[in-house]
């Protein structure tokens, strides 16, 4: 065998191992009563110098036939293996077979087969592996594509894996593949990494795929790129708020904002799905794309919260103007709860949302189903505390339409009231239901017998609670009949209660003024206005504005009507009816826009109701601060009970920790409280010891 060498010389080589092994079993079997009793018997008394039969034949083997044809045998391994990398057809069984004779010639003194395997043949054999792609994947990615580079390393690194699996002994895959990893990623780590924003940004999802299965390979390949992604979708996400902020400027254009929260819906649906698709859901990608979208979803849009937007988007799925599919709804309205978790003053969106359904809920515009999925899925994110009130609200109703409503009218029936109207009251619990300034005003002499039969049935029905009547809340239903040509023509008119008391007054008589109209329901000039210009001001109005006296109204400079702003009605105008020209047999009014003062132009004049609307909101978030303040105190009291003494710092971030789930605390607001609280005399300071705070039973 001395004259051959590579192909020939390692099948040579197998072939005359096979043949000598077979006879060497065969001669052991021949001895076989000294294989079983004397050898054993020898060695056991100590005699290094006996050895089994077969072992020994190795040895010899090893001695006399491998060692001299070991670098020789070593390299046409080599050379096979790299033959079959360049895409050569060869006879692989060869390596098995050499693979299995490396480890039966391990025998000692070696101290081990597999170390024998390893210092004899798979220690040069990485070596090589390294060597050979380091020089194709240089020549490769000079040449080719980031693209193609991956799929070119992808290929080879299954490639070797199932070489290592089928042919080469188990202990050689560990060492191999990190041998491929160091030089096909980790060499190349900079390039990928480099490219990985254009992948993000041309949506090349099998190159993502590719990106991951290579880096996650290695230690710390993906901490970069998660930062690249996230970098990547805040400023995406960031340029889609920017852009619909521009449209975003009064207060009227909230009700078109429902495309901002489709864009963001549609991001975030996309990149959840490359997640799954090509990153395994990997927890380091999805905390990047967690935090990205924590940066832009706590922006503001225009001059609303994204809180507002996604609030209004919500009411638009609830009430059925966005239009979806039914099978679509659930599906939105879980990536609606998606995007809530991103905010930081969740007790925002809770407020704007409680109002919302507090709306749907009086007017009767409710899907259950969709309204009780969407509590389901925020009690889920935020626990059943944060959904108490809300589902306090839906119990109210349902209380009130399925006993209080059916008992009322048993009630009048027993009692034999006649009301002549029918009368549906809902009964709110004042601590679940969002805090409302009550309207002022002094109902018209229909409403009385109503409102006194209630009061009267409630007192059977609650002796300790107290009824409170929000008019605000209400609508009423009005038979509107005037002369038609050959018989009466009926209305039903869809009024707030203000309007309703407001129409009640012509029955008395014909023509009112302004300011008597004011002075009998005891409203105010604003409240009135805003109920009233619905009335005076729309197509299918009921009232004209006769001017002071019954003049008539002054027209513009041009001849036509001038714009209707606050002046448009004075105390002294005269409000009189009007027949209503129209097919329509039921006519819904809306409750009134702030007027704009005088002298305003038609932007200004959405900014003036823009104006109002501020102030509402403003109110709104005086309360939400308030119930902010009463959060922080108790959670700095639950702490302090359960811990008696602690640092400040401590407390504060151990009551942060409890409140993260509705807002952000602010570190200052909690000192404040600390103070509030030691005035009130929960807590006090350590005398010795500030910053150390004790619990006061």
């Amino acid at each position: 065998m001395k004259g051959k060498s590579g192909y020939i010389l390692l099948k040579d080589f197998l072939q005359r191992f096979t043949n000598f092994t077979s006879a060497t079993n065969m001669i052991k079997n021949i001895f076989a009563y000294m294989q079983r009793y004397y050898i054993p018997s020898q060695m056991t008394n100590g005699d290094g110098s006996v050895r089994p039969i077969f072992e020994l034949s190795l040895v010899k083997w090893r001695d006399f036939a491998y060692e001299p044809l070991k670098a020789k045998l070593l390299q046409a391994l080599l050379t096979l293996v790299t033959a079959e990398r360049d895409g050569e057809k060869v006879d692989k069984t060869l390596l098995s077979n050499m693979v299995q004779a490396y480890i039966k010639i391990g025998v000692p003194p070696v101290d081990n087969p597999v170390n024998f395997y390893k210092k004899e043949f798979q220690e040069q054999f990485i070596k090589d592996t390294k060597e050979y792609y380091i020089k194709e994947s240089d020549a490769f990615i000079q040449s080719n594509s980031i693209s193609a580079y991956m799929q070119k390393a992808e290929a080879r690194i299954i490639q070797e894996e199932s070489l290592s699996q089928t042919y080469l002994h188990p202990s050689t895959k560990p060492d191999l593949t990190r041998a491929c990893e160091e030089v096909l990623i980790e060499r190349h780590n900079q390039q990928l990494q480099d490219e990985f924003q254009k992948m993000l940004r041309d949506d090349k999802s099998e190159d993502m795929r590719r990106f991951y299965y290579l880096l996650s390979r290695i230690p710390n390949g993906l901490n970069r790129s998660a930062e690249t992604m996230k970098q990547f979708l805040t400023g995406v996400g960031t340029g889609i708020v920017t852009d619909h902020s521009a449209k975003l400027t009064q207060r009227a254009q909230l009700k078109d904002s429902s495309p901002l929260i489709l864009d963001l819906l549609a991001l975030h649906k996309k990149y959840s799905d490359i997640l799954k698709r090509c990153m395994s859901e990997s927890k380091l990608f999805s905390q990047a794309l967690d935090e990205a979208f924590t940066v832009f979803i706590n922006k503001k849009a225009g001059i609303f919260l994204m809180s507002e937007v996604l609030n209004n988007y919500v009411d638009g799925v609830m009430t059925g103007k966005e239009r979806l599919a039914d099978d679509q709804i659930y599906e939105q309205l879980d990536s609606v709860v998606r995007l809530f978790t991103y905010f930081n003053d969740k007790d925002v969106f809770y407020d704007a949302f409680r109002r919302g359904l507090s709306k749907r809920l009086l007017l009767g515009k409710i899907q259950e189903e969709w309204e009780r999925h969407f509590l389901q899925r925020l009690k889920i994110t935020c626990g059943d505390v944060y959904t108490k009130k809300l589902e306090g609200m839906f119990n109210d109703v349902k209380i009130s339409n399925e006993q209080y409503v059916p008992q009322f009218k048993e009630w009048c029936e027993k009692k034999s009231k006649k009301l002549g109207v029918d009368m549906a009251v809902t009964v709110l619990n004042d601590s679940y239901w969002p805090t409302t300034s009550r309207t002022a005003l002094t109902p018209t002499q229909e409403f009385n017998p109503c409102l006194k039969a209630f009061e009267e049935f409630y007192r059977c029905q609650e002796e300790k609670k107290i009824l409170v009547w929000l008019y605000q809340s209400g609508d009423v239903l009005l038979n509107y009949a005037f002369p038609g040509k050959g018989k009466p023509i009926n209305l039903l008119l869809n009024v707030s209660v203000m309007q309703a008391a407001i129409c009640l007054l012509f029955n008395q008589q014909k023509e009112w003024k302004f300011k008597d109209v004011m002075d009998t329901l005891g409203t105010n000039e604003e409240l009135l206005k805003w109920s009233i210009t619905p009335l005076l001001y729309t197509k299918d109005r009921v009232f004209t504005n006769k001017g002071i006296e019954g003049k008539g109204k002054p027209k513009g400079p041009d001849g036509k009507p001038a714009p209707i702003t606050w002046d448009s009605i004075v105390m002294d105008d005269v409000i009189g009816l009007v027949p209503v020209r129209t097919p329509k047999k039921k006519i819904p009014y809306p409750p009134g826009k702030p007027l704009p003062k005088t002298g305003t132009s038609a932007g200004a004049a959405a900014g003036g109701a823009g104006g109002a609307a501020k102030t509402e909101d403003e109110e709104n978030l005086s309360q939400l601060l308030r119930e902010r303040e009463l959060k922080m105190q108790l959670a700095l009291v639950r702490v302090m009970k359960a811990r008696n003494t602690l640092q400040q710092q401590q407390l504060i971030a151990e009551a942060s920790t409890q409140l993260e789930k509705f807002f952000m605390p602010d570190p200052r607001l909690m000192k404040k409280q600390i103070e509030v609280l030691m005035e009130r005399g929960f807590m006090r300071r350590d005398a010795d010891d500030q910053r150390k705070i004790h619990y006061c039973a």
